[in-house]
């Protein structure tokens, strides 16, 4: 073992560069660290892993949300109380509405703090190699695939789970990406609502674009706040989100003075579309790239949890099976999904009002199972038929996939 910075990192043996592992895990975002904590939980952790990741140094903390009856077995458990609220609002220029969980509650974690736990857990067992390299290339091969790194060669596995090296959609279209900007900030007043988190805020006094504000209360006079934008863009200017969160804290929240007391930013591919082109049966995409990001509202925590459980379940109970080489959803999550998408890209003045009246005329828990594909078909036909029908028809007549 030896010290980079402040973490401890395994330098593999000489003899390593020719062996073959087991699973290769290459990148340490929300999906490789969700993978790796479901291959330590299971008897895969008797088998040879590397795990390939440029460092925690490189990587700004973010946020990661999802809703559940009760936290996640990943949640980390240095957490004594999680995170957690019972309420959500959603908030149009005309009116504010907020809708009870019920049954469930809505989490928030920190990638630091799942990272620590993890890491903590990796080095209790010696059947993991942690390299801190840059992942440059993945191929396959007929018997192996092997992962290329900048400064340490390549490594050969008999699967790679990838969450991090993709070439971008398999669409012509532009894609619509949610661009975001958030400021944990500290008041000297109180300002926030601990008791329930906004979901959306369309007040942003900008029209003809679907914009709104999202906010995680952590106390009276401290929260996140979170402008994002859907936008055919990658990325929107720098200087322009932070415009936007400072007339939003300013007139919104009426704080005129606050402390940044840290800062997430980022974008989000906006797509039922598979993230990569050609597949092989050793590679398996996660995260954002193997299409666990849900199309029409940003989420993908919950999905990997999914995603990777189900994975290292087959792969313990059919070692030599054949895995989708993605996250695979039922086709009418994305048909819906591509609905709201096809708004968001031709009207998008008209996706507040969509939002807001598919929370309106249902129940919070309700809508929340939709977004999570929990539901049944005919759940979502008695759902769906209290929305207005308007923007959906004409969305169904101009049908498009993105």
């Amino acid at each position: 073992m030896k010290q980079a910075g402040t973490e401890t990192i395994s330098v593999p043996p000489l003899f390593s560069f020719w062996m073959t592992y087991k699973i290769i895990i290459t990148g340490l975002g929300a999906a490789g660290m969700s993978m790796l904590y479901h291959c330590i939980n299971s008897s895969l952790i008797n088998s040879d892993i590397l795990v390939i990741d440029k460092g925690m140094e490189h990587q700004s903390e973010k946020t990661w949300c999802y809703w559940s009856e009760k936290p996640l077995e990943i949640h980390p458990k240095s957490l004594h109380s999680p995170i957690s609220w019972n309420k959500i609002k959603i908030i149009s220029e005309q009116e504010l509405l907020e809708k009870n969980l019920g049954k469930l509650n809505y989490y928030m974690l920190s990638s630091t703090e799942l990272y620590r736990e993890i890491w903590e857990q990796m080095k209790q067992h010696p059947t993991i190699t942690f390299i801190q390299d840059e992942i440059m290339n993945i191929s396959a091969q007929q018997n192996t695939t092997s992962v290329d790194t900048a400064h340490h060669g390549s490594f050969s596995g008999e699967m790679v789970f990838n969450s991090s090296v993709y070439s971008g959609a398999s669409t012509t279209k532009p894609l619509l990406h949610q661009s975001f900007l958030g400021w944990e900030i500290e008041s000297q007043e109180d300002c926030f609502d601990p008791e329930s988190v906004t979901l959306m805020d369309f007040r942003t006094g900008k029209k003809n674009t679907s914009d709104f504000v999202y906010i995680l209360p952590l106390g009276k006079r401290k929260g996140l706040v979170e402008y994002t934008q859907f936008t055919k863009a990658k990325r929107l200017n720098a200087s322009f989100l932070q415009q936007q969160l400072q007339k939003y804290i300013r007139n919104n929240l009426g704080i005129s003075q606050f402390k940044i007391l840290r800062k997430e930013h980022g974008f989000i591919p906006m797509t039922t579309n598979k993230m990569v082109g050609e597949t092989f049966p050793s590679i398996i995409h996660s995260g954002t790239v193997g299409g666990c990001t849900k199309a029409s509202t940003g989420y993908t925590f919950h999905n990997i949890q999914l995603h990777c459980k189900s994975i290292v379940e087959s792969m313990v109970k059919t070692p030599s099976g054949k895995l989708p080489s993605h996250y695979v959803r039922k086709s009418r999550f994305r048909f819906y999904d591509n609905i709201i998408l096809n708004i968001a890209y031709k009207w998008p003045e008209r996706l507040p009002e969509t939002f807001f009246n598919l929370f309106q005329v249902n129940q919070g828990a309700e809508i929340l199972d939709f977004l999570h594909e929990k539901t049944g078909f005919w759940q979502e036909i008695a759902l769906l038929k209290k929305v207005n029908f308007g923007v959906f028809l004409k969305s169904l007549r101009n049908y498009e996939a993105y």
